[in-house]
């Protein structure tokens, strides 16, 4: 059985003037996921990429933090996860991170961009 660690960053978003977004994204990547990351992230390095995309609805964005604010995140249900749309994974070749749409809006959302080395150590997978 593969391992899978958790990841939380707080939620970037493009528009200053929107203020029903998340607060908070999740996401879980397994052994399988974080080796194809870091071949990603070489395939930029190799071929003088800016980053690849790929479609990946593993990220939960949630209005309120489970662990900072379980009362409000209880309360809310599952009001507590944006529905979201064009989600993808995107790898640079030292940085990965997700992002999405809130559903019918033209708001984009992100999460925070975390290291390759960082996912490799992580996940004790090793960069190429």
């Amino acid at each position: 059985m593969e391992k899978s660690k958790t990841f939380r960053t707080e939620v970037r978003c493009g528009n200053d003037y929107y203020n029903d977004i998340p607060t908070i994204v999740e996401f879980s990547i397994d052994d399988a996921t974080a080796a194809d990351i870091i071949r990603l992230a070489e395939i930029v390095k190799t071929n003088g990429l800016y980053k690849i995309e790929k479609f990946d609805y593993r990220a939960k964005y949630l209005k309120y933090d489970p662990e900072q604010d379980p009362e409000e995140a209880k309360l809310a249900g599952e009001e507590n996860e944006f529905r979201t749309e064009a989600d993808v994974l995107n790898v640079t070749d030292t940085e990965f991170w997700f992002s999405a749409y809130i559903r019918h809006t033209d708001i984009e959302v992100l999460s925070e961009q975390l290291g390759i080395q960082e996912l490799a150590d992580r996940c004790n997978s090793p960069v190429v």
